[in-house]
């Protein structure tokens, strides 16, 4: 009797096995188009090795035949987009190419090609053949330079020296006046505040000093002296004026630079009038309204004005508020009367982006002269009978460098 096959049917894959296998695919595409992304970067930061390398050969020959890199980076023979060198920017793409000079003639250089496996560094060469292949940042003459960051500030009024780090080539600067002092003398009334000033972009050389002048705050006297200016490298490049005394109309400080503002006015010679608040990064100080029982005006990014006001003529008048160096923030608020009698009657005005309040006046005057303005340019405060007036708030000023730091806002 014959033999019966009895026929074997084989089962597909399931569904979770199909998935299984799409997943192992598609995580091994990523892995080779990972790895291809990063070997085309790698490929492209050859380039850019390359391309600096030959740029760097084709300059110092310039230097070898001509004693000086200007003909180089000026002129027919120019660095970027004509003469000789035309190719290599071509080459590289257009702005994926910097170069950074100092001097006239150009001393000194640094070239930066924008990496492909890192659009936010660069491969550096400089003057002195020094190299940095992942410079952070294309604003230095010399690749050790590349983003150097750094502050000075001087917050005592005096004549000082500041010499440019090396690498650095630009610097932004602020500048406040100090603040005009009060009248001790019967009637009369509060200093102005000191102006602000900001500038950016200031080009330094590396290794050279430069002149810092802060100003001092006036004096409370009788009449009230005014305050001086602060400035980096002369009054013309960037300055904070200083306060008018009470004696002298108490007006404001000016200011010189990109933008600011100035001081507010003071009391002048009624001691009805508190001191002027200092200038600030997008607008004036606060004034000090004169008149009895009033509020003093709030700064636009600098301080306000102190108070003003009577209800009795034994103590002084308020002092302004003083503005901050880390560039712009809250509006100083001004002063404020808090009824007749009232213990420390008439508030200071307030600092704006971080300066300091002025000092409250009556009942709460220090003495005779005590009523001083806000740190930094806050205009000092008005006199009674037998207290009141104030310095100005001293003068200051402040140097920022690096990528990305500016005033008004960027001031870290």
């Amino acid at each position: 009797m014959p033999r019966t096959l009895k026929k074997s049917l084989t089962a597909g894959f399931t569904l979770i096995e199909l998935l299984v296998v799409i997943a192992i695919i598609g995580l091994l595409a990523s892995i080779v188009l990972t790895s291809l992304s990063s070997a085309r970067g790698k490929g492209g930061d050859a380039k850019v090795q390359t391309q600096l390398k030959q740029l760097y050969t084709l300059v110092e020959k310039d230097y070898a035949a001509s004693g000086n890199y200007s003909t180089a980076f000026s002129g027919a023979n120019t660095l970027v987009n004509t003469g000789s060198y035309a190719a290599m920017q071509t080459a590289l793409g257009t702005g994926n190419l910097t170069a950074v000079t100092s001097g006239t003639p150009v001393s000194a250089y640094a070239l930066y090609g924008k990496l492909s496996s890192d659009p936010n560094s660069y491969y550096c060469i400089d003057s002195t053949g020094s190299v940095k292949p992942t410079a952070p940042a294309a604003n230095s003459v010399t690749c050790s330079g590349a983003n150097v960051a750094g502050t000075a500030a001087y917050t005592a009024p005096g004549t000082y020296s500041w010499t440019a780090p090396a690498g650095v080539t630009s610097v932004s600067v602020v500048a406040v006046g100090g603040g005009g002092g009060g009248g001790t003398c019967w009637s009369y009334g509060g200093g102005g505040g000191g102006g602000l000033g900001w500038k950016n972009n200031i080009a330094v050389t590396p290794g050279q000093s430069y002149t810092v002048v802060v100003g001092n705050g006036g004096a409370a006297n009788c009449g009230g002296s005014g305050g001086n200016d602060s400035y980096f490298i002369s009054s013309a490049t960037v300055r904070g004026g200083g306060g008018g005394g009470a004696s002298a109309g108490a007006t404001g400080g000016g200011y010189t630079g990109d933008g600011g503002g100035n001081g507010g006015t003071g009391g002048a010679t009624s001691w009805t009038g508190g001191g002027g608040g200092a200038g600030g990064y997008a607008g004036n100080g606060g004034g000090a309204t004169f008149g009895n029982q009033v509020t003093g005006v709030a700064g636009a990014g600098g301080g306000g004005g102190g108070s003003a006001g009577y209800y009795s003529s034994t103590y002084g008048t308020s002092a302004g508020g003083g503005v901050g160096l880390l560039g712009q923030g809250t509006n100083g608020a001004g002063g404020a009367f808090n009824g007749a009698y009232a213990y420390c009657g008439l508030t200071g005005g307030r600092g704006g982006s971080g300066g300091a309040n002025g000092l409250d006046g009556e009942p709460c005057s220090p003495g005779s002269g005590g009523i001083a303005g806000g740190a930094y340019g806050g205009g000092g405060g008005g006199s009674g009978t037998s207290y009141g007036g104030g310095n100005g708030g001293s003068g200051a000023a402040r140097i920022i460098w690096g990528v990305g730091r500016s005033f008004p806002s960027a001031a870290n």
